[in-house]
């Protein structure tokens, strides 16, 4: 689903846990017999690590076309109130005072509400194409690249000291949208220091699957890569580059797959132009690579297995279906 949650945003920090995010906690070691779900998370998957994309990598571009299409709208309106006000001027029922103050009060509010929109489309642009996480096995801990402009330092926790809930997120839906949170507590075990949203949002009749997506993760960590090797069938082909812009619009019809024409048809400009905000979200932001110290911990044995990435993806399109 698109939300927002996190991005515009950031998620609050030093504060207790509620008692909803107890009783809706899931546990490391705690084993849950339900389906597996990776849902074109992963990035990268081995026996020492795996890399999957950030929470809002799914619809990443929506934000840069809504706000973007916002800014031109506000842009668009302003020069028709110049344009009305410039061929009505010197009329005998105008008023050149009148019509001064007119535009320069709308001109402060639409451009006012234009740097706003800027503002959060920024959120997504100039930034990085993804903000992974990476989940090692052998050392036990947890990499994220936070949500935001470059430069952030890289949250680095203890999997086993994660206390992770599903929880709704504020902004969307009127709270029918659930993800995964991670947090990260301090030594009382009360206090919330930070957070970060794990790869996969789900309507709130479907949180069996998202519990299905965490025990995904979970038993990669806790049993071991070989049900999550069998199960990934795909990795997104993020890691060293931008992805192609074929490779944009078959991301974004994933959404729509399986939908009637009836639907489909009406939804086709919106989803086109999702496509162009992602592509200008994409190209104008950088390829995020780990520091040395994390690509040190990080290193695949010679002759693993369990390697996937994105040389092992089939060579079919399997996105356009």
């Amino acid at each position: 689903m698109m939300n927002f949650t996190g991005v515009l945003l950031g998620y609050k920090k030093n504060r207790p846990l509620t008692d909803a995010e107890r009783e809706n906690q899931l546990r490391q070691k705690e084993r849950l017999e339900l389906p597996l779900s990776d849902d074109l998370c992963v990035i990268k998957l081995n026996s020492t690590f795996m890399e999957t994309v950030d929470r809002y990598y799914a619809w990443r571009g929506s934000l840069t076309m809504l706000m973007g299409g916002a800014t031109a709208l506000c842009g668009v309106g302003y020069m028709g109130f110049v344009w009305t006000t410039v061929t009505r001027w010197g009329r005998p029922d105008e008023n050149p005072q009148h019509a001064m103050l007119f535009l320069l009060i709308t001109g402060i509010m639409l451009f006012s509400s234009m740097g706003v929109y800027a503002w959060y489309a920024l959120k997504e642009t100039f930034t990085f194409t993804h903000f992974p996480i990476r989940l090692n096995r052998k050392t036990r801990k947890v990499h994220v690249f936070r949500p935001g402009r470059p430069g952030r330092p890289i949250l680095t926790a203890d999997w086993d000291k994660l206390f992770v809930t599903l929880t709704p997120c504020p902004m969307g839906r009127g709270n029918r949208d659930w993800n995964i949170l991670a947090h990260v507590m301090a030594d009382d075990g009360e206090t919330v220091l930070d957070t970060f949203a794990f790869s996969f949002v789900r309507d709130v009749g479907e949180l069996d699957v998202l519990r299905g997506n965490w025990e995904f993760l979970r038993r990669y960590m806790e049993d071991g890569p070989e049900q999550a090797w069998r199960l990934v069938h795909v990795c997104m082909p993020i890691a060293e580059h931008r992805e192609s812009f074929r490779f944009s619009f078959d991301r974004l019809h994933v959404h729509f797959m399986g939908v009637g024409l009836w639907v489909w048809y009406p939804l086709l400009p919106f989803w086109l132009l999702c496509v162009v905000g992602r592509i200008v979200s994409m190209w104008t932001s950088k390829v995020p690579v780990w520091p040395e110290h994390i690509q040190a911990q990080c290193r695949i044995e010679a002759g693993d297995p369990y390697v996937k990435d994105e040389s092992t993806n089939p060579k079919e399109e399997i996105y356009s279906i």
